[in-house]
């Protein structure tokens, strides 16, 4: 399935469940509980929206409701979008073993990565909340075929979580290189050698290098000078 045929289906569902949401509707999100609306737009059926057996589907569920068995709130169903975009972008499953998107497909974009990484953060007090800003963003990557959603920032997906969104608790794998103190991927650094005065510079020659060097039989200290 191309990124446009996948956002024409995951936008509609991510509108029709922030509806829902908003009512206090507690959902199980998952590809089975997808289908057709009467004006055919993808919606999540509530006769469909069942604790899931199908592996495919449970890969889905965000790690709260797989723990509790429980239905859902936004922050779950956020979770459970960036993984039904993933599978229909890669054809793959989340989970162990799974790889970047664009690892997958090097025609996606890089805002694809960057949109599934803050949906399926594993902890949800570090995940994003606001189905409307999902909806737009994921919009934003392939507006072709989808219905357009209201304009809704994209910093709203930093700023909706119980504490700060942070992408380090993505199971998403990390791209190349590691997460520095504020959570930004940063290459690594070559160690520094040691100076004495606080700086860096090459490291001080071993005494069995500086004995190489004397010449052998020379005093190792001027001698002093003869009284006069």
């Amino acid at each position: 399935m191309s990124l446009a045929e996948a956002i024409a289906v995951v936008v509609p569902v991510c509108l029709d469940l922030q509806e829902r949401h908003a009512r206090g509707e507690k959902l199980f999100v998952h590809p089975s509980s997808i289908a057709p609306g009467a004006d055919g737009l993808a919606r999540v059926h509530p006769q469909l929206s069942a604790m899931p057996v199908n592996a495919a589907d449970r890969a889905c569920l965000a790690p709260e409701v797989l723990r509790s068995s429980a239905a859902g709130d936004a922050c779950s169903s956020v979770f459970a979008l960036g993984a039904i975009l993933y599978e229909m972008v890669t054809h793959q499953h989340i989970g162990p073993g799974m790889h970047r998107p664009r690892d997958i497909n090097p025609e996606l974009p890089d805002g694809v990565e960057v949109l599934i990484g803050k949906a399926i953060i594993g902890d949800r007090h570090h995940r994003p909340a606001d189905l409307a800003a999902l909806a737009s963003a994921m919009y934003q990557l392939a507006p072709q075929r989808s219905v357009e959603p209201p304009l809704v920032s994209a910093s709203r997906l930093d700023a909706s979580a119980e504490l700060d969104v942070d992408v380090k608790f993505s199971i998403l794998p990390p791209s190349p290189g590691t997460y520095d103190a504020s959570g930004v991927t940063a290459l690594p650094r070559p160690p520094a050698t040691p100076r004495f005065d606080g700086g860096t510079r090459s490291a001080p020659r071993s005494s069995t290098a500086l004995r190489e060097r004397r010449s052998p039989g020379r005093p190792t200290t001027r001698p002093r000078s003869s009284p006069r």
